[in-house]
C-alpha cells in the first residue's frame, strides 16, 4: 500500500513555504489571551490571538535533504537580526500573542542576547507566560547555551536530533552530531529542572531503516526528561542533493512499506507509552502538545516574520521576501498575497483538521455523505472515522490518508456547488 510522505504542519506549511515556494496549503504533501496565558492543552474553541514566527536562517551546513530558505552561517548575524526588528516595528503582530517559534534554519546558533531582543520588541506583557520555542542541533546545546536560552524567555526547545545511530546521521549529512549525542540525556535534564519544555526531531525513512530500529531509537529518546516529539519521514525534494543523488542510483532511501511499518510502529510505541500522538508527524506526553503548532492544525492566526516566512491573518496570507539580500533592504515587504476564498478556507481547514486532533465538525462529513453516500459509508465502515457528538476526525493509522480523503471531500463539495457555512475565518 502506497501511503504518502508525512511531514508536520509547520514544517510544510511555515518553513517549507519560507524556502521560496507557494504559500498554499493544498500544494505537494500540504504549512491568547491579553495576560498571555499558558494554553497546555489547546483546542477549536480556546480564544485565538495570534502565533509569532520568527525564521532564523543560518545553519553551521546546508543538510542534503533541506530545501528550506537556509544562509550558510559565515556572514554576521547583526543586520539580519536588525532587519528582524524593524519589520516587528513597521508590520507589527496587532493581536495578544498565544506563542512565539523561532525556526530556521538553526536558531540556537544566535546570540541569545539578540534572541532576548526579538521578543522584547513583540512587548509582551510577560513573556514567561507564553510558550516560546527555540530550534537547536544537538552540537548547539551546553550547559552554558541553556541558561542563557533560558534568561532571553526561551521556554521550549525544539532539538534536531534526527537520528540516534552513526549511519543514518552521516545519510543524513549531520555526522557531526554523533559525538554530542551521549550528552544530551544529562542536559535536557537540566533544562527541565530550570522549568523548560522539550520536543525532539527524529527522521525514519534513511538508507537501511526498517520499522524495529527506528522504533528503537523512539523508544531511546521518549525515555529522555522530554514530553514531546516530532516524526518526520525522509523527503526527496526536487533540487536537494539528496534529490541527486537518488536519482543517478548513489542512494536508496526506504521503500513506502517501509515508511508506513515505520509510522505504525511508532504509533503503537506511543500508545503504549501513554502519549497522544495528536497530529500526523507529532506526539505528546499527557499536557505537552505545542501550543504554537497546533495553532496552525486549528486556523489560528500566524504572524512570520524573517526570511520568505509566511503569515496567515484571517483570509489573507503572504510572504516575507525570499531572498537573503532582498529581505534585508526591506524585510516587511508582504509578498504573494493571496485573498483565501471560501473553497480554499474549506480544503484547507479539511487538510490541517484530518491531519490533526482538531478534526472537523460532524455536519461536514453528513454533508458529504449526502453528495457521495456509498463512498463516506466505506470509509465509516473500514473504521478510518473518529465520530464524537460535534466533531469528526481520522484514526491515527489513517492520518497519513488526509491529504487523499481531503482532496475527494472537497472535490465533492465543489462539484455540488456546496459548501458549508461554518467556515473558519470567513
Amino acid at each position: 500500500m502506497e501511503w504518502p510522505r508525512v511531514r508536520s504542519y509547520r514544517t510544510v506549511y511555515q518553513r517549507r513555504a519560507a524556502r521560496g515556494g507557494s504559500c498554499r496549503v493544498g500544494d505537494r504533501g500540504t504549512q491568547a489571551q491579553v495576560e498571555w496565558q499558558v494554553v497546555t492543552d489547546p483546542s477549536p474553541s480556546h480564544p485565538s490571538g495570534s502565533g509569532v514566527y520568527i525564521h532564523i536562517p543560518f545553519c553551521g551546513t546546508i543538510c542534503p535533504y533541506c530545501d528550506f530558505a537556509v544562509v550558510l552561517d559565515n556572514v554576521d548575524h547583526g543586520p539580519y537580526l536588525d532587519a528582524l526588528q524593524a519589520s516587528i516595528g513597521l508590520d507589527p503582530v496587532g493581536k495578544p500573542v498565544r506563542s512565539v517559534y523561532f525556526g530556521g534554519g538553526t536558531p540556537g546558533r544566535v546570540d541569545p542576547q539578540g534572541i532576548q531582543q526579538i521578543l522584547a520588541g513583540l512587548q509582551p506583557a510577560d513573556a514567561a507566560a507564553i510558550e516560546v520555542t527555540l530550534e537547536a542541533n544537538v552540537e548547539d546545546l551546553s550547559v552554558q547555551r541553556l541558561a542563557q536560552w533560558r534568561a532571553s524567555g526561551v521556554n521550549r526547545l525544539s532539538i534536531g536530533v534526527q537520528r540516534l545511530d552513526k549511519p543514518g546521521l552521516k545519510a543524513l549529512g549531520r555526522a557531526r552530531s554523533a559525538a554530542c549525542l551521549d550528552q544530551v540525556p544529562d542536559l535536557l535534564g537540566q533544562w527541565a529542572d530550570s522549568g523548560g519544555r522539550a520536543s525532539v526531531d527524529l527522521i525514519y525513512g534513511v538508507p537501511g531503516d526498517g520499522p524495529d530500529p527506528f522504533v528503537r531509537q523512539l523508544e531511546t529518546v521518549i525515555n529522555w526528561p522530554i514530553g514531546h516529539v516530532s516524526l518526520y519521514a525522509l523527503t526527496v525534494e526536487t533540487g536537494t542533493p539528496l534529490a541527486t543523488a537518488v536519482g543517478r542510483g548513489a542512494l536508496q532511501i526506504a521503500t513506502d512499506e517501509t515508511m508506513a511499518a515505520c509510522y505504525l510502529g511508532a504509533a503503537g510505541l506511543l500508545e503504549q507509552a501513554g502519549w497522544e500522538f495528536y497530529e500526523v508527524s507529532n506526539a505528546s506526553a499527557p499536557g505537552q502538545r505545542s501550543v504554537h503548532n497546533s495553532a496552525y492544525w486549528q486556523g489560528i492566526d500566524c504572524v512570520g516574520y524573517g526570511q520568505a516566512a509566511v503569515s496567515r491573518l484571517g483570509q489573507q496570507r503572504f510572504r516575507r521576501p525570499a531572498g537573503y539580500a532582498r529581505y534585508l533592504l526591506q524585510p516587511a515587504a508582504r509578498e504573494e498575497q493571496e485573498h483565501l476564498d471560501p473553497p480554499t478556507l474549506f480544503l484547507e481547514a479539511l487538510l490541517t483538521g484530518l491531519r490533526s486532533f482538531v478534526g472537523v465538525p460532524v455536519a461536514w462529513l453528513s454533508m458529504w455523505r449526502d453528495l457521495e453516500p456509498q463512498m463516506v459509508n466505506r470509509l465509516q465502515d473500514d473504521g478510518v472515522f473518529t465520530i464524537g457528538p460535534d466533531r469528526v476526525s481520522l484514526q491515527v493509522p489513517q492520518r497519513v490518508r488526509a491529504d487523499e480523503i481531503a482532496a475527494r471531500w472537497a472535490a465533492a463539495a465543489d462539484r455540488s456547488g456546496s459548501l458549508p457555512t461554518d467556515l473558519p475565518r470567513c
